[in-house]
C-alpha cells in the first residue's frame, strides 16, 4: 500500500467489513443491501479501494477467500486504521491453512473490532476463543445471539422468525431457495446491529431488496 493511501486511511478511518466467502457463497450481498439504505457503502472482492473511493465511502465490504497472502498483508494495515473493523464469517472451506489464515486476521484486529460468527459450525463459533472481541453469533441453535426459528419456504422465498434477546421479529426473503441465504441475513443483521440499525428496519431492508439488485 503506498504512502498516499496510508495517509488517507489513518486520518479517514472507514469502517471496513471484511467477508470470508466459501466457492459461491458469501453474506456480502445482502449485508450490501441492508447497509445500502443508511451509508455510502462499497463492496469489493479481494481489492483495496482506491483514492477516490477512501476520499468518499463510509464503509467498505472486502470479500476475501484467504487465499492472497499479499492482499491480506494489506488488509491488516486497513483494520488496523479502520475505526470498526469487523470480521464475518458465514461459510469456511476445510483447508487448514485458510482456517489458520482466518484465525491469524482475527487476532490482528484491534480490540474496539467484532466478529460476526456462524455458531452453527464448531470451527467458526471457535475464532471466538482466541481473542478478546465483542461478537454477535448467529444461525439455528438456540445457544446464537441471533437465531432463526419458524422457518417456512414457499415458492422462492423464505419466512422465518429471527430471535434475538427475548425479542422475536418475522423476517422475509424473496426471490430465494437456499436455506443459505438465512445464513446470509443473520449475519447483515448481526453487521447492522453493529452499526447502530434496529431490527425492524433491517427486516423492511431483507423484505423489499430484489434478489438481482446491483452491486457497485
Amino acid at each position: 500500500m503506498d504512502f498516499l493511501k496510508k495517509s488517507i486511511l489513518y486520518f479517514k478511518k472507514p469502517k471496513v467489513i471484511i467477508v470470508a466467502i466459501n466457492k459461491e457463497k458469501s453474506p456480502a450481498k445482502i449485508i450490501f443491501e441492508v447497509l445500502k439504505p443508511r451509508f455510502k457503502i462499497q463492496k469489493l472482492y479481494e481489492k483495496m479501494p482506491d483514492i477516490l473511493n477512501l476520499v468518499n465511502t463510509e464503509i467498505f465490504i472486502i470479500e476475501t477467500d484467504f487465499k492472497n497472502d499479499e492482499f491480506l498483508k494489506e488488509m491488516k494495515i486497513f483494520l488496523k486504521n479502520s475505526q470498526l473493523p469487523v470480521l464475518v464469517v458465514a461459510y469456511i472451506e476445510i483447508v487448514d491453512f485458510l482456517q489458520e489464515n482466518i484465525r491469524t486476521l482475527a487476532l490482528e484486529i484491534p480490540p474496539y473490532g467484532s466478529l460476526v460468527l456462524n455458531f452453527d459450525e464448531k470451527i467458526i463459533r471457535e475464532i471466538d476463543k482466541i481473542t478478546n472481541l465483542k461478537s454477535f453469533s448467529f444461525g439455528f441453535s438456540e445457544r446464537a445471539d441471533f437465531m432463526a426459528s419458524d422457518i417456512i419456504e414457499t415458492d422462492g422465498s423464505i419466512n422465518f422468525k429471527l430471535n434475538y434477546k427475548g425479542n422475536s421479529v418475522p423476517i422475509w426473503l424473496n426471490k430465494v431457495s437456499d436455506r443459505d441465504e438465512i445464513y446470509n441475513a443473520l449475519s447483515a443483521i448481526c453487521v447492522g446491529m453493529l452499526l447502530g440499525l434496529n431490527i425492524v428496519e433491517m427486516s423492511d431492508s431483507l423484505k423489499n431488496s430484489p434478489s438481482n439488485a446491483p452491486i457497485v
